[in-house]
């Protein structure tokens, strides 16, 4: 998260869009994915920065944590 944050900050961003891979095959966001996801939108608000979406990719397939009402 502080890189994440770090990086945001010195880009000037507003707003931001995170992903990563799930080498399982299975894109379904897992409870440690919440959990870090919640934390990181937390941190990126408190410095005026908009955690946009959260993207996790596995074998062709993705899921959204905006579009699955996680965020």
């Amino acid at each position: 998260m502080r890189r994440i944050a770090a990086d945001a900050l010195r880009l000037g961003a507003h707003v931001i869009v995170v992903a990563h891979n799930h080498p399982s095959g299975d894109p379904t966001p897992s409870a440690e994915d919440c959990r870090a996801t919640a934390r990181l939108a937390e941190v990126a608000e408190t410095l005026g920065i908009a955690l946009c979406d959260h993207l996790v990719f596995a074998q062709g397939n993705w899921r959204s944590f905006r579009a699955l009402g996680l965020l």
